[in-house]
Parts: C-alpha cells; sequence; structure tokens
C-alpha cells in the first residue's frame, strides 16, 4: 500500500517509504493501518489475527477424550504358582546373581514381576482385542527383595 500512496501522488517518506508494518506486534500494526486508511494492510492483518484466534478456538473445542467399555473375556492363566517342587537344601546361586543383575545392573524384570509383586501370566482366550488394560483378581507373590 504504501508503494501504491507514493506512486498516485508525492507523499513524505513517513507515510510511504518509512512505514514499518512488519516488525510491529498486529494489533499496533492493525491500529496504524486504520488511521492511515491502507485497506489492504488492515484486511490482511485482520485475517493474521483471526486466523491465530480460530488455532486457540479449535484447540479448545477439539479435545481429546477416554472412552471405556467393558468386554466379557476370559482369561487364561498360562502358569501358576506351584510351591511343591521347592527343594530347601538346593545350593543354586541362580536367583542370587538374578537379585542381583536387576538390583545392581538395571537389568529389566521377567514379565508378571515387580520388584515387590510376583503374578501368574495372563493372556486372552480372545485375541482379536488390541490394547487394553486388565483388571483381574488373581493370586500373588509377595516379596521385600531389596527391602525398599
Amino acid at each position: 500500500m504504501p508503494w501504491a500512496k507514493l506512486h498516485q501522488a508525492k507523499s513524505p517518506a513517513s507515510e510511504t517509504l518509512l512505514i514499518d508494518y512488519i516488525s510491529q506486534a498486529q494489533p499496533v500494526t492493525l491500529w496504524k493501518s486504520l488511521k492511515a486508511g491502507h485497506l489492504p494492510v488492515v484486511l490482511a492483518t485482520t485475517g493474521g489475527l483471526l486466523l491465530k484466534l480460530l488455532i486457540v478456538v479449535s484447540t479448545g473445542l477439539l479435545s481429546l477424550q477416554q472412552e471405556f467399555e467393558t468386554h466379557q473375556t476370559p482369561l487364561l492363566a498360562a502358569d501358576k504358582f506351584d510351591s511343591s517342587a521347592w527343594n530347601g537344601t538346593s545350593n543354586d546361586s541362580i536367583p542370587a546373581i538374578f537379585a542381583y543383575a536387576v538390583n545392581a545392573l538395571n537389568m529389566s524384570y521377567p514379565p508378571g514381576t515387580s520388584d515387590h509383586y510376583a503374578i501368574p501370566t495372563l493372556r486372552l482366550a480372545d485375541s482379536d482385542i488390541g490394547e487394553l488394560n486388565l483388571l483381574h483378581i488373581c493370586s500373588l507373590l509377595l516379596s521385600h527383595l531389596f527391602g525398599s
């Protein structure tokens, strides 16, 4: 717009070449262009402000929410706790080595175990279900192995 004004007639440099609509904040640009009567600048600045407002409003309206569904699906225990095979006189050091590796060497726990609990491995009878969270009441083995 300043170039068009300069093309039409002589104008002071403060109204043509030295006008800075780019580096100012958009509300300031809108106000100055309204005062100067530069309609294309007013329209472009208003469009930019409306786009920013649209982004804020649309992200506030379009939000994710959790949906819960309940399905009755049988769970099958792949293994179970069996203390009948316990041999208290065994000198096997593998459990102690494994506990040391988990505690000192940052090795991960096997599936179904944590630092305090061990639960049987469960699997779904129906494998068509995707990602889900299971709520199941089962027997567990409680341990205070590392004293925490």
